[in-house]
């Protein structure tokens, strides 16, 4: 909610430096989300982004010396061209309507306004590893009986 991220602002030491100490009260938040939700959803994504691709990203590298391992491909995680172009509209769609419930969030409790980020924060990783595999993998390939796999 935004009086979470007014006092987050005031705070948290990361919110600080994001904020550049500006310390917005909460109905300047709440302005700013239900005017520019939209729009800073797309540009949260995109920093998202950047940063992961700096490697700013907390993520856990690890290296195999030619070991075979047996393969743990997640039904979410394979499919067709279409079936991961569905999926991300409906992700897009999704994080559309978390915006729209935050608009909506000042009235709401605390516990639930934390749950709902945390469900939103999924969903738009989901929606930015979703895209950059199909940036990726640009088509479709042919499975060794000529059908798409």
């Amino acid at each position: 909610s935004s009086r979470k991220m007014e006092a987050a602002c005031r705070d948290n030491v990361l919110f600080m430096a994001v904020s550049g100490d500006s310390q917005p009260h909460s109905t300047t938040l709440a302005a700013f989300v239900s005017q520019l939700g939209d729009e800073a959803a797309k540009l949260f994504a995109q920093v998202l982004w950047l940063c992961d691709a700096q490697g700013l990203i907390g993520r856990e590298m690890f290296a195999i010396d030619g070991v075979k391992l047996p393969a743990n491909a997640s039904k979410a995680r394979s499919g067709k061209r279409a079936d991961f172009v569905r999926q991300l509209d409906k992700l897009e769609k999704q994080a559309q309507r978390m915006v729209e419930a935050h608009r909506q969030a000042d009235a709401q409790s605390d516990d639930q306004a934390r749950r709902d980020a945390r469900k939103l924060e999924r969903i738009e990783q989901q929606a930015e590893q979703m895209r950059r595999w199909l940036q990726d993998h640009p088509k479709d390939k042919p499975g060794a009986k000529g059908r798409t796999v």
